[in-house]
């Protein structure tokens, strides 16, 4: 079994199955139209529980987007939130043992970092998926037994991280999102805290600052499926200062899991031809790379939006689709700068634009130090996910 991350690698296996036409498909409250073609009475999956299951991915128009690859399975962890709403959706209503097929929109379908996300905004996809297992995420014992802990890694600044067992699955790089399970000891083996007694897998990016200097270090030398005890420094971890149960200048233990693993996201900038460049009375100059067919917002309603940010020599100054995390807010009451406000009232749903914004619908003479120089212009690529 290959524990994959993301819905978008080629190397999937297909199940071949064709609707029965006698058969009607019922639809979900989100729009998934679906059938089921093989009943079991199978387990049905839950959150937190690893899902194992083959399938297929078409266009409405039969043509077929991921090829077989004999007696290969995908496998993650539901609830992750790795995969797209609409497989996670389907594989929930499904057994262990059952096929079926799933009609949805390309909203749906795909993250946005999927490598199939190109496809049309009104494209219907469809999957044949069976879901072969259901089982518990890897256990992790708390603490592990020191008989278990075997090859050791040294990182920077006296970090040391020792593999109590192997996986097989991606290497973990910086930049990265993992979902983990952890225990967290003092070196007298006081816990002071653990996703484990929760039952709660821990989801971050590494590599970023979200998490301390040691889990930055000591995760990224971890595999997907590897076990191991990260021994992190105070330098490393809260310093001289004291938070919740943890003293100051305290040496910290933690056994980790890694259950899932989604590699960094690359934004990649909307290829378009200068010639269609338009511009707006304000200055503001607009590209309609893809017309979108949904709604369209309402000043004060709330929109939910994907960007790239660059300056002009095309650096990266932020990124909601590196960071996998789409942006809400409500548009056309100033809560964004204002070549925002103007050039979002002018999408819908599914669009794609790229917005050329002018300093003074910008951030002005002033800039936004560090990150935006005073007087910059800054471009802008968004996709609307959704409005209102």
């Amino acid at each position: 079994m290959r524990i994959i991350t993301l819905l978008s690698l080629m190397s999937l296996s297909i199940i071949a199955c064709e609707p029965s036409k006698k058969q009607a498909f019922t639809t979900t409250a989100s729009g998934i139209e679906y059938q089921i073609v093989k009943k079991t009475d199978g387990a049905a999956p839950a959150s937190g529980q690893m899902v194992t299951f083959s399938w297929k991915g078409m266009y409405s128009d039969k043509k077929v987007f991921h090829k077989p690859v004999k007696n290969e399975t995908t496998s993650f962890v539901l609830g992750s939130t790795f995969a797209s709403a609409g497989m996670v959706e389907a594989l929930q209503l499904l057994k262990v043992g059952e096929k079926g097929i799933f009609k949805m929109k390309k909203s749906l379908a795909f993250t946005s970092s999927d490598k199939y996300s190109h496809a049309p905004a009104d494209s219907l996809i469809i999957f044949e998926i069976e879901l072969k297992k259901v089982s518990a995420c890897p256990a992790l014992k708390a603490p592990l037994e020191v008989k278990h802990l075997k090859d050791t890694l040294k990182g920077p600044g006296g970090l040391l991280v020792i593999i109590a067992g192997k996986g097989k699955g991606q290497k973990v790089e910086k930049g990265g999102s993992v979902f983990i399970h952890y225990s967290g000891y003092l070196t007298d083996m006081t816990p002071f805290d653990a996703s484990v007694t929760r039952n709660m897998p821990f989801k971050t990016a590494i590599g970023k600052g979200m998490v301390i200097q040691g889990w930055d270090e000591g995760i990224s030398l971890l595999h997907v499926g590897d076990t191991a005890r990260l021994i992190i420094p105070a330098s490393m971890g809260y310093g001289a200062r004291s938070t919740g149960k943890i003293p100051a200048n305290s040496t910290l233990i933690f056994d980790v899991t890694v259950l899932d693993y989604k590699a960094p996201i690359k934004a990649t900038p909307f290829v378009f031809d200068a010639k269609n460049i338009q511009k707006t009375a304000s200055g503001l100059q607009y590209v309609v790379i893809e017309k979108g067919s949904g709604e369209a917002p309402k000043k004060g309603g709330m929109v939910k939006v994907h960007y790239t940010g660059y300056l002009e020599d095309g650096s990266v100054f932020d990124s909601s689709v590196e960071r996998d995390e789409p942006f809400t807010f409500n548009v056309g009451i100033g809560r964004v700068i204002q070549g925002w406000d103007e050039g979002i009232m002018m999408m819908n749903s599914g669009a794609k634009y790229r917005f050329i914004i002018p300093s003074d619908l910008a951030y002005g003479d002033q800039g936004y130090p560090p990150v935006i120089p005073q007087k910059a212009t800054l471009i802008f690529d968004v996709e609307m996910l959704k409005a209102n």
